[in-house]
């Protein structure tokens, strides 16, 4: 099933969307528990459901938060290979 303001997929469990927290419709809600009975008489269960799989959240990267260390460690070891060539062959 799908979300029908965001059409993000509906978990199984819960009635909630899970992306825009819309409440599902009545015919949804209907299916849901259908779905949920069926699953507890079946004993069906998904793993990341059992071991609490929780949503990952992404997000882009802050230009501030970029750590220039990284940048001048580079540097640094480009300058001391530089500086070792130099000795060695002159």
């Amino acid at each position: 099933m799908e979300c029908k303001k965001c059409g993000h997929v509906l978990p199984k469990v819960g009635f909630n969307c899970t992306n825009c927290g819309t409440m599902m419709s009545a015919e949804q809600i209907k299916e849901q528990k259908d779905n949920m009975e069926l699953n507890k008489k079946l004993n069906v269960e998904l793993v990341s459901e059992k071991y609490g799989h929780k949503n990952f959240i992404y997000q882009k990267r802050d230009k501030d938060n970029f750590s220039y260390w990284w940048l001048i460690l580079l540097i640094g070891i480009i300058i001391l290979i530089f500086l070792i060539v130099i000795m060695v062959f002159f």
